[in-house]
């Protein structure tokens, strides 16, 4: 499930792109409303899959399939070079993209949680894993 909201993310990544070319510099309101929402949404998505991808891999694969997407919808939409060189470049973001995927062996890719619990009762001893209980707890700055 991760993974598909990741391609969703990417998908609504690819359309603020598009939506920005269209809002002409952001002088065309509905167009610029439009990459708004569309970019606040795809990252709303990537914050959510973070939580179970590791970011540096979600952050990669979210960019990368959101270039792939803009590159397209430039080709056919606005007309851009289709040249060789940038259907090779292509290609080569895609295998980077699914050697991510796959290579990813973390735990937190099996559907563990990979937020860190900072929160502290009052008046209770800090014990963080791996310290010893009574073990001082020191934050450096």
């Amino acid at each position: 499930m991760n993974w598909g909201l990741l391609l969703i993310a990417s998908l609504f990544e690819c359309a603020g792109a598009t939506f920005l070319k269209l809002s002409d510099g952001c002088r065309r309101p509905v167009a610029t409303v439009l990459f708004l929402s569309t970019m606040t949404i795809s990252m709303g998505l990537l914050a959510l899959v973070a939580r179970h991808i590791p970011m540096g891999t979600a952050y990669a694969v979210w960019t990368g399939l959101g270039a792939i997407g803009t590159v397209i919808v430039g080709i056919v939409v606005f007309g851009e070079s289709s040249d060789r060189g940038r259907w090779a470049c292509l290609v080569l973001i895609i295998l980077g993209v699914a050697l991510l995927r796959w290579s990813d062996g973390t735990p937190s890719t099996r559907g563990e949680d990979s937020a860190v619990n900072l929160s502290v009762d009052v008046g209770q001893p800090v014990v963080a894993p791996g310290m010893a209980e009574g073990e001082p707890f020191v934050v450096h700055p």
